[in-house]
């Protein structure tokens, strides 16, 4: 009677451990911790849901979240859906992904603006010409 009795308990000790490796224990990010972004560039946040047992969990809903809601410096928006960041102005902000109750690691992004454009004056044609103006007057060609 014994032997009937421990066998049913093994099996459902063995389903609760097996239901257990597939719960979402983690949030792992895919890439850089500290991205930098240019004012007017766009970057794609990854992230990806981890169960117990280490596989990653497709279906998983991640929601991204600002975490500097009230620091008026951070410098771009978040698509909370799509994890899409958008540079606005200089400045950086602290982001995390979600799935339920679980938070992943922080990410902080530094939008920095763009770098000033080269001044070129003229065609590299008109630079030219420009140039040899003086070598043609001098041989009597155009003034």
């Amino acid at each position: 009677m014994s032997r009937r009795f421990l066998v049913p308990v093994m099996v459902a000790a063995c389903s609760v451990i097996s239901g257990d490796l597939d719960r979402i224990v983690a949030i792992e990010i895919v890439g850089s911790l500290s991205p930098q972004i240019a004012v007017g560039d766009t970057l794609q946040l990854r992230a990806r849901a981890l169960t117990a047992a280490g596989d990653s969990v497709a279906e998983a809903l991640i929601v991204w979240q600002l975490l500097d809601l009230d620091s008026g410096q951070v410098g771009f928006t978040l698509d909370t859906a799509t994890g899409v960041v958008a540079g606005e102005s200089a400045g950086s902000g602290r982001v995390a992904a979600r799935v339920e109750t679980l938070q992943s690691g922080i990410i902080t992004i530094t939008v920095v603006a763009p770098p000033a454009p080269s001044v070129r004056h003229g065609t590299r044609a008109e630079r030219f010409d420009r140039r040899a103006a003086p070598l043609r007057s001098a041989m009597g060609g155009d003034p």
